[in-house]
């Protein structure tokens, strides 16, 4: 699992706000500590969601970690 720091942002906010911050800062220790996940700097935004550009950071996240997703 690759993850940006936006994205990692996005489920701080979304855990925090549904279960509570000390629950979405363990979560976020969770990740740092796990042997597959992995966390990328993106140096490009693509812009291809339209629908909801907010999107778009899980898109940029594949790209740059270059992901296989067949």
């Amino acid at each position: 699992m690759l993850l940006t720091t936006d994205i990692l942002l996005e489920y701080e906010e979304t855990v925090s706000w549904h279960m509570g911050a000390e629950t979405a800062r363990n979560i976020l220790e969770g990740f740092q500590r796990v042997d597959n996940v992995g966390h990328i700097e993106k140096y490009f935004y693509w812009n291809l969601i339209t629908s909801d550009p907010d999107d778009d950071k899980f898109v940029d996240c594949a790209v740059a970690g270059n992901v296989d997703f067949w």
